[in-house]
């Protein structure tokens, strides 16, 4: 009675690990190389568990009719606060994939937007930069700087200006861009339309998934 008891419970228990990996396998499909960390995305272990930062964000505001709303949005939030907005980890930063698309990136470098202690590896996208250079000037700066560079391709292209702590301050482009070159000036105004204080800021952009950045000093 007792063994018969026991192989009933391991078989419940075989039942319900099952249920929880196999119930939803679609929706690693539904985010960008969503299939790096396959359930982990979203939960604490890979038999399901609870919800992590990732999971808790995608299930209160970005699930509709059982479908991860994978977009700009979730990829702007930082779920686990690790300083690596969604779409970093996933290697979509601006949230422009769209399911049936090959995942963007490299998978290698692909983080766990629910897990701070992964994080996703940012590489070098100076091979799109014909001249390898990025030019500022003047830096350093006092109301206006002119932010210039050549691509040797055409691709989805985002700039902003970030402060030593790593948050957006400004957003100059978020495009799909032509080869050749590209301009951009910044007149020293936050979002808001406020100047920033003096100090050391960052031009940072990406270009197809991947990212580099620049140093700006603000007199």
């Amino acid at each position: 009675m007792n063994r018969l008891k026991s192989i009933l419970i391991i078989m419940v228990i075989i039942i319900i690990s099952a249920e929880v990996i196999f119930t939803k396998p679609e929706r690693v499909t539904q985010i960008p190389n969503g299939m790096k960390n396959s359930c982990m995305n979203c939960h604490t272990n890979m038999l399901g568990g609870g919800l992590n930062s990732f999971g808790v964000t995608v299930g209160t505001s970005f699930m509709k009719n059982g479908v991860v709303q994978w977009g700009p949005k979730l990829a702007a939030i930082d779920s686990d606060k690790d300083g690596f907005t969604n779409g970093q980890e996933l290697m979509d930063p601006n949230g422009t994939w769209v399911a049936g698309q090959g995942d963007p990136g490299i998978q290698a470098n692909v983080g766990n937007p629910g897990v701070a202690s992964s994080k996703p590896i940012l590489s070098d996208v100076i091979d799109f930069f014909a001249n390898k250079e990025i030019s500022i000037s003047p830096n350093p700066m006092t109301n206006r700087a002119e932010i210039s560079f050549d691509l040797v391709k055409a691709g989805h292209l985002f700039v902003d200006i970030i402060n030593i702590s790593g948050e957006s301050i400004r957003l100059l482009a978020n495009e799909n861009s032509v080869s050749g070159n590209v301009n951009f000036a910044w007149d020293c105004k936050d979002m808001n339309g406020s100047t920033v204080p003096a100090g050391l800021y960052l031009v940072r952009i990406y270009f197809d998934g991947s990212m580099i950045s620049k140093k700006l000093l603000v007199q």
